[in-house]
């Protein structure tokens, strides 16, 4: 295949494969308008610069979290039972994400993918997997505890908490938390075997899982420490949104601009800055 011919492939592609993603997301109803537009313009550079492999790792993490939903209504659970919950890349129960919770948890692995291309540094690659690994490992973690017939406890008190209350965990979310992060890795890994970069394989893998597990577990102390926490006047139910049961509530923890975007914003930073200094070793 000549240059030309692999670059009109690639380029086919990268306008193809974020289209059937957005077309799925849209049949959901899990994201908004400027959520689809920001999804797919995202996916279509992570498509571009980092072919199959960082198509599927988009992908993947947008499949493995509609998974657990498909999950729930067999075991007949709806959303309500988790009012609080908002996972990291799938919409709240009855709502939809928009284009500034995309940005949080794809723009970090989408602006290393495209430095790593335009700049020729393979360590940025170790940056993509972390962010990515970081994304998928929490809400893998999140989406999947909810199915855990364990109760969440607070990741430093140790107290139960409700469910989908930033903070809580569960011992078969932080299992599959591990899964999301080896996933990824795996993925990434894939590039350097196929003559894409000259990283070690298996240090590429090693290094994105660990960055993964480890920013998850930052998201859910970052949660448990920082994240703004309401108690509803109405209710009396501690919530992570401002306003519920129709009534402002009454900020009872944490910061109140630390909201459930940022604390992902700085899980997918954690996850690839872990990931980049891993690669120096």
């Amino acid at each position: 295949m000549s240059d030309m011919t692999y670059a009109i492939v690639q380029l086919v592609l990268s306008f193809a494969l974020p289209g059937a993603l957005a077309l799925l997301a849209w049949k959901k109803k899990a994201l908004t308008r400027g959520g689809l537009r920001a999804a797919y313009w995202l996916t279509f550079l992570i498509t571009f610069c980092g072919g199959i492999m960082g198509f599927l790792c988009v992908a993947l993490t947008f499949l493995l979290v509609l998974l657990p939903e498909k999950l729930k209504k067999k075991q007949g659970k709806s959303g309500d039972e988790a009012p609080n919950y908002e996972s990291s890349l799938h919409a709240k129960p009855g709502g939809k994400r928009d284009a500034v919770q995309v940005l949080c948890n794809v723009g970090v692995g989408a602006l290393a993918l495209l430095l790593q291309s335009l700049t020729d540094t393979p360590a940025l690659l170790y940056a993509f997997g972390g962010a990515m690994a970081a994304s998928l490992a929490d809400s893998m973690a999140g989406e999947f505890g909810m199915l855990s017939k364990a109760e969440p406890v607070d990741l430093l008190s140790r107290k139960p908490v409700e469910r989908g209350l930033s903070g809580g965990v569960t011992g078969f979310g932080l299992g599959m938390s591990c899964v999301g992060a080896f996933i990824i890795a795996l993925l990434c890994s894939v590039a350097p075997i196929l003559g894409l970069s000259d990283e070690n394989p298996a240090h590429l893998m090693a290094s994105v899982t660990a960055a993964g597990i480890f920013a998850a577990l930052c998201d859910s102390l970052l949660g448990s420490l920082l994240q703004a926490k309401y108690r509803c006047p109405v209710c009396g139910k501690l919530t992570e949104n401002p306003r519920h049961c129709g009534a402002e509530g009454q900020l009872e923890h944490g910061l109140r601009w630390v909201t459930n975007d940022v604390v992902n914003l700085c899980n997918n930073l954690i996850g690839a800055a872990v990931a980049l200094a891993l690669a120096q070793i």
